[in-house]
């Protein structure tokens, strides 16, 4: 990328087609792996998000690779590498889905690798950062 990737997801996995032995590698001058902002909001329909919001890890057997490589990279909020939930369809019933996640994730960074906590609907401007 030229300038900039920004990637939304609770989870970051592969597609149920996909190898396991499958290698993603990213690279951009930035780079923003973040999970979901914000709570689902009361009175919204829920199955709306792709990913629920308190996805679990995958335990699924893999060997694929996951390479990001950017100037400076943020990760902010939960993110997971696959994805094991029920995700709740429209009439409220739920479907199981599981999606392996990567074996090996390697985030490499020529500046900074900063690791942001998640910023609930009233402090997302604030962008409140997380010590360790």
């Amino acid at each position: 990328m030229g300038q900039s990737l920004r990637l939304y997801s609770t989870s970051y996995n592969l597609s149920e087609g996909a190898t396991s032995y499958s290698r993603v590698n990213l690279s951009a001058p930035y780079l923003l792996l973040a999970g979901i902002l914000a709570p689902a909001e009361s009175g919204k329909e829920a199955y709306v998000r792709a990913v629920p919001v308190l996805a679990n890890p995958s335990q699924l057997a893999t060997t694929a690779q996951f390479n990001a490589s950017a100037n400076l990279i943020d990760v902010r909020g939960s993110v997971l590498f696959g994805n094991k939930s029920n995700l709740p369809q429209a009439n409220n019933a739920q479907v199981s889905l599981e999606r392996r996640g990567f074996d090996d994730v390697q985030l490499t960074s020529q500046g900074d690798l900063r690791f942001l906590a998640g910023a609930g609907a009233d402090v997302i401007a604030q962008g409140s950062v997380l010590n360790w």
